[in-house]
This record gives structure tokens, sequence and C-alpha cells, in this order.
């Protein structure tokens, strides 16, 4: 019922255009280790479908923040540095073929220099 989970995140580039084919980029990826504790609802059955499951998660977050300002004449600027910090989370899941879980959850991540970052995942998780 505890899990270690891994998670690479990449939340992608989110360019600002300004004139004369100029922009400003940033970019924020890294990885994830997580501890789950979950609670099966239901029996655990050798079928196809296993049980309903709740699940909540704690983790550290470890990503670059890439900033960059990028021009015709080439990048003036640009920026990276490391951060980390404490997320957390919980969802439901559905076990499938009994090493499969099929699971919608909810993630709040602390990100450097935003108000809120929160995110909502479909995910599919393999159980060794």
């Amino acid at each position: 019922f505890l899990a270690l989970e891994g998670q690479y995140m990449n939340l992608g580039t989110n360019p600002r255009y300004f004139g004369f084919r100029s922009e400003l980029t940033n970019k924020i990826d890294g990885w994830a280790p997580w501890l789950v504790a979950t609670l099966p609802l239901g029996p655990v059955s050798s079928g196809v479908v296993g049980p309903f499951e709740l699940f909540i998660k704690a983790g550290e977050y470890w990503y670059t923040y890439r900033r960059a300002f990028i021009s015709p004449l080439g990048v003036y600027t640009s920026n990276s540095k490391t951060y980390n910090h404490f997320v957390y989370g919980g969802g439901a899941g559905l076990v499938l073929i009994q090493h499969v879980d099929v699971r919608l959850e909810y993630d709040e991540l602390k990100i450097q220099d935003t108000n809120t970052s929160n995110a909502l995942w479909l995910t599919a998780a393999f159980n060794f």
C-alpha cells in the first residue's frame, strides 16, 4: 500500500512574442520522486479489472527554469537556474490487468515565481 514513484515533468515552453520576430521563452522541466500511499476499495481480484483505488502522494520536484530572449540577431540573454520544492497530490485510480493503474490525479506544484501551480493529470502507472 506504499510505493515509490519516479516522474519526469516537462511543463513546456511558454513563448511570449514581441515585435520584429523576437520572443521571450520560459521552460521548466525536471524530476520528482514521490512516496505514494494507496487505499484499495473493493476486492483484489485476479481478473482483468482490479480494485478502485484512492491515493495520496508527496515528494520533491527538482527542476530547471530557463529563460531566454531570442531575436533575429541571436539570443541576447539566457538564464538558467535550478530549484527544488515540496509537491503533493492525490486522486483515484483503477487497476487493469493487475499491473497497470489508470489514474486521475491532482497535484499541487510550487513553481518559482508563480502564484499558483497545480495540475490535473490523467496518467498510467506500471506496478512491478
